[in-house]
C-alpha cells in the first residue's frame, strides 16, 4: 500500500499506471473503489487511523469526481477525464467486483464508522438503480448482492477502548473476529496513546471511555449503543 501511495497518489488523486518509474493516466472508478476498500481493511487490521483517514478522503474524492448527480451511481471515468462520447456506468461483477459494487460496500462501512446517512443514502440509490439487473441476472451481480445484504442487515458498530496489546483487548478482538460476522465495523482507541485525534477522525469512537479503568467495548446499531461491557465473554454475548 505504501508503494501505491508514494508513487500513484499525487495531489490528492490516484493515477492508473506505473512503469519505469513513471506514474500516469487518471485513475478510474475501480482504482478508487478498491484502494478505499483496502485502506478500510488496513485500518481494521491495525487500527492505525492514517489508513482510515485516507480511505475516508478517497471516498469523498470518488463522490466528487465520479458520482452521477442526475441519475445516481458512479461513472467509470472521473469528472475531469478526457472527453468521451459517453461516460459509462458499469454495475456488472465479473472476475473482480464492479466499481459500483465496491463503492456500495465502502459507503455502508463508512456510514457505520461515521454515522453519516448521506453515505447510506448513496449506497441505497445505487442498489435501487441496478435492482432490475440483480433480479433478472443475479449471477452477474454477486458483490452488489452482497452489498444489498449489508444494507438490509443492520451492521454492528463495535468500539473498543483500551490498549491494543492489553490481554482483554486482544480477547475482545478474538471474540469479534473468530466467527463469521460480515455485517460489522470495528474501531479501537487507546486512551493512553496520546492519539486523541482518533475520536475526531472516527465518530464511532467519540465520547467512549473506559469503565472503571478497564478495557471497554461498546456495541451499537445506527449509533444507538447497548450497555458497555468489560469482558470478552460479555462482548461475544452481545454479538450473537
Amino acid at each position: 500500500m505504501q508503494f501505491i501511495l508514494d508513487t500513484l497518489y499525487q495531489d490528492g488523486r490516484l493515477l492508473h499506471v506505473y512503469k519505469d518509474g513513471i506514474a500516469k493516466l487518471n485513475g478510474y472508478l475501480d482504482d478508487y473503489a478498491f484502494i478505499t476498500d483496502a485502506l478500510l481493511d488496513l485500518y481494521e487490521a491495525t487500527f492505525d487511523t492514517r489508513w482510515f483517514e485516507l480511505g475516508h478522503t478517497l471516498m469523498e474524492t470518488t463522490i466528487t469526481q465520479f458520482w452521477d448527480d442526475d441519475g445516481g451511481g458512479f461513472f467509470f471515468t472521473s469528472e475531469d477525464h478526457e472527453q468521451l462520447i459517453v461516460r459509462s456506468k458499469n454495475p456488472y461483477d465479473n472476475a473482480i467486483p464492479s466499481g459500483n459494487a465496491m463503492c456500495v460496500h465502502n459507503l455502508l462501512r463508512l456510514s457505520a464508522f461515521t454515522g453519516r446517512s448521506d453515505y447510506r443514502d448513496k449506497a441505497h440509490q445505487i442498489l435501487c438503480i441496478f435492482s432490475d439487473h440483480m433480479e433478472k441476472a443475479p449471477g452477474g451481480f454477486g458483490h452488489l448482492l452482497s452489498g444489498l445484504a449489508w444494507h438490509l442487515n443492520q451492521p454492528k458498530e463495535i468500539a473498543i477502548i483500551g490498549a491494543i496489546d492489553d490481554e482483554t483487548t486482544q480477547a475482545m478482538l478474538k471474540a469479534v473476529n473468530t466467527d463469521f460476522r460480515p455485517y460489522k465495523v470495528v474501531a479501537l482507541y487507546d486512551p493512553a496513546s496520546g492519539q486523541e485525534r482518533a475520536a475526531k477522525i472516527i465518530p464511532l469512537l467519540e465520547n467512549r471511555s473506559l469503565v472503571d479503568g478497564k478495557t471497554t467495548a461498546y456495541v451499537c446499531e445506527d449509533f444507538v449503543c447497548r450497555q458497555p461491557v468489560t469482558t470478552a465473554e460479555e462482548l461475544a454475548a452481545l454479538l450473537t
